[in-house]
């Protein structure tokens, strides 16, 4: 069992559900989570559509990272040809932490609902207050 910071036990069920009530640790409702892979592709794909448009900030690629144009071609293939979401999503995230992107309220909430399927922020040390997911 889990303890928050609060010191509340949290329960937790196959689907990793974490909960301060035993609603959580009843079987799951089915929900978008139950399959996610299609929702998490669609909200990458209008990510990086919206990404792609803003050559605007072409400048702050390239140097020690590849440029603007090859590393929206890197994100695309990440999510439609090979269905690596978490790399695109942490790839995503880190961009978005380094060039001033500008997020349509729609292509945030993709963002946001991405991270929350996934179950976490990025794999690097500073993010794992963000991290749900289960290691077992």
């Amino acid at each position: 069992m889990l303890i928050d910071p609060f010191n509340k036990p949290l329960h937790k069920y196959r689907s990793g559900c974490v909960g301060l009530s035993d609603e959580c640790s009843k079987e799951p409702q089915e929900t978008m989570s139950d399959e996610p892979s299609p929702a998490i592709e669609e909200r990458l794909r209008r990510l990086v559509s919206e990404l792609r448009e803003q050559t605007h900030l072409v400048g702050y690629f390239g140097g020690s990272s590849l440029p603007f144009t090859e590393y929206m071609e890197q994100l695309r293939e990440y999510v439609e040809d090979a269905g690596e979401y978490g790399i695109a999503y942490e790839s995503i995230v880190s961009s978005l932490e380094e060039v001033p992107f500008v997020l349509s309220g729609k292509a945030a909430v993709d963002l946001l609902e991405v991270g929350l399927l996934l179950g976490y922020k990025t794999d690097r040390p500073l993010d794992r207050p963000y991290d749900h997911r289960t290691i077992e």
